[in-house]
C-alpha cells in the first residue's frame, strides 16, 4: 500500500486527494482499479499523467474457467508483441471486440493471420447502395 484517504464515499473528489498525496511522493505511470468510474473522473481532473488499467483480478472473477483461460492467453501474446503494436493496442486496435460478433467481421476487410504471415481477405457483404434525396449513392 502506497496511501490511504478516509472518505466517507468513492467520490472522485476522494481518489483526487488520494492520486495527489500519492503523486507527491512517487511519479506513477499507471493506476490499477477495478471499475469505479469515480477512479477515471479523478484521473482526468488531476492531470497526472498516468494511464489507466482494469484490475485483471476483478475483469477474471467474472468470466468462467474457459474464458479466463483465453484471456491469459491473449494477455501472454500481448506482451511478446514488438513495441509498434503494443502502442496500437493502448490506442485502441482491438475496441472493436467489444462489439456484436456478427459486427466484428464486418469492420474487418482484412487481418493478419500468423498461419500465413500474411494478410488474407474476409469477404465482406456490403449493403445496397441506394441513392440518397440529391441522387448521391450512399
Amino acid at each position: 500500500m502506497l496511501d490511504f484517504v478516509l472518505a466517507k464515499e468513492e467520490d472522485a473528489r476522494s481518489y483526487w486527494r488520494l492520486f495527489a498525496r500519492v503523486w507527491r511522493k512517487f511519479n506513477f505511470k499507471l493506476v490499477v482499479a477495478d471499475m469505479v468510474r469515480s477512479v477515471d473522473s479523478a484521473l482526468e481532473l488531476s492531470g497526472i499523467d498516468a494511464k489507466r488499467q482494469l484490475c485483471l483480478n476483478h475483469v477474471k472473477r467474472r468470466l468462467d474457467r474457459d474464458e479466463r483461460e483465453e484471456v491469459d492467453l491473449l494477455l501472454s501474446g500481448l506482451l511478446k508483441l514488438p513495441d509498434r503494436i503494443k502502442e496500437l493496442v493502448e490506442r485502441g486496435l482491438l475496441s472493436f471486440t467489444s462489439l456484436p460478433k456478427e459486427l466484428q467481421r464486418l469492420l474487418s476487410t482484412t487481418w493478419w493471420s500468423p498461419s500465413t504471415g500474411g494478410e488474407e481477405e474476409v469477404q465482406v457483404p456490403h449493403a445496397p447502395q441506394t441513392p440518397d434525396r440529391l441522387g448521391h449513392r450512399r
